[in-house]
């Protein structure tokens, strides 16, 4: 008698489960989904940050493809948050924008605009050059822009897009390109150094940071056709980096020359194509860039 009432019981108890589960099927399970919230835009001056966490602005969850951006400040180099590159400018996109913004070219003006140069007609110039230059002096830096989108796997459905500058070299190392030129200093990554200490085709460009022979000032071009006496070329130059170095006297002391390119030619002959470089006055390689160095000493390799 009481094996059958067990029997009974274990197949009333299996038709009961079977029902109940028969019923949730039917029914479903109670819920919502949820949508992660996309990032919003980053402002000028934060940076693009890689993290092994999670970009401060982005959600858990997140799709890990979604840029993520902070204070440049927190971005240390080797660590947790690595910056990758400085937003030198957002747009917000509309229509068409949207449509193209991952096809979107480069945004190099913006990157030399956030370094501190100013757009003069074709090219940038240095605040501070004086109206009656004979040389159109024109400055760059070595820098590498791309856009970055909201949402970088569908460009179409982003509401935003961030121009990133990095430096062309591999290594990128400390230091912001933000207002370089207008009161800051330019990391070496972003300077045009080579060694040797003339200016030539034959000529190894390395990274600033690496001790070097040789920095670039800028590249110029005569204003008028008139004759123009390499004497005046190269006033114009000392003159250029006397602004750049943030120093009255720009050989430092005498520890660093002021050249020009091509700087042997007659007197009479017109030099309409000029650079301006830096290099050192006895022979030795300068280490980092020397844009800014204001009251600082030149650093020198060992």
């Amino acid at each position: 008698m009481v094996r059958r009432l067990a029997g009974a019981l274990l197949v009333l108890l299996t038709v009961v489960a079977a029902a109940v589960m028969s019923s949730a099927a039917g029914r479903g399970v109670a819920g919502s989904a949820t949508v992660a919230k996309l990032p919003g835009p980053p402002t000028v001056g934060d940076c693009l940050l890689t993290d092994a966490r999670r970009p401060p602005n982005t959600a858990p969850g997140t799709d890990p493809g979604i840029p993520g951006f902070g204070p440049c400040g927190t971005a240390g180099v080797g660590s947790a948050v690595g910056k990758v590159g400085e937003v030198v400018a957002v747009r917000m996109l509309t229509g068409a924008d949207r449509t193209a913004a991952g096809k979107t070219e480069g945004c190099r003006s913006s990157a030399l605009a956030y370094a501190g140069l100013r757009a003069s007609g074709d090219a940038f110039a240095v605040p501070g050059t004086p109206a009656d230059d004979p040389i159109r002096w024109r400055y760059s830096v070595d820098v590498r822009t791309t856009w970055v989108t909201q949402v970088p796997t569908r460009p179409g459905a982003s509401a935003w897009a961030a121009c990133i500058a990095r430096p062309d070299a591999i290594a990128s190392g400390p230091g912001r390109l933000a207002d370089a030129f207008g009161g800051g200093t330019l990391p070496g990554a972003y300077g045009t150094c080579w060694q040797s200490d003339d200016l030539s085709a034959a000529a190894q460009v390395v990274d600033c940071n690496s001790p070097h022979v040789a920095e670039l000032i800028a590249l110029g071009r005569a204003v008028s056709d008139g004759p123009l006496s390499p004497d005046v070329v190269r006033q114009s130059c000392v003159a250029q980096a006397a602004i750049v170095l943030r120093r009255a006297d720009p050989t430092a002391g005498g520890a660093l020359l002021v050249r020009i390119h091509p700087d042997q030619l007659p007197p009479a002959r017109v030099t309409a194509n000029p650079a301006c470089y830096v290099t050192a006055a006895d022979g030795r390689r300068i280490v980092g860039s020397l844009v800014g160095l204001g009251p600082m000493p030149v650093t020198f390799a060992d």
